[in-house]
């Protein structure tokens, strides 16, 4: 919410899945005007990280 009140850019990216398969984030936050910063730095964690193609199961 800080980020939405102040206007800095910032990107929550899945970090892995904790207890119960759920997905755990990270924020990133950077200076005013630095979305195209934000947007390489997920993207780079993304593709780096093995189980990025996993999705938690769906309840049904």
């Amino acid at each position: 919410m800080p980020f939405n009140v102040t206007g800095f850019p910032a990107i929550s990216i899945c970090t892995g899945f904790g207890v119960g398969g759920l997905p755990v984030a990270m924020q990133l936050a950077g200076k005013p005007f630095a979305e195209p910063l934000l947007f390489q730095a997920a993207h780079a964690y993304e593709t780096a990280m093995p189980w990025r193609d996993r999705r938690p199961p769906m309840a049904g």
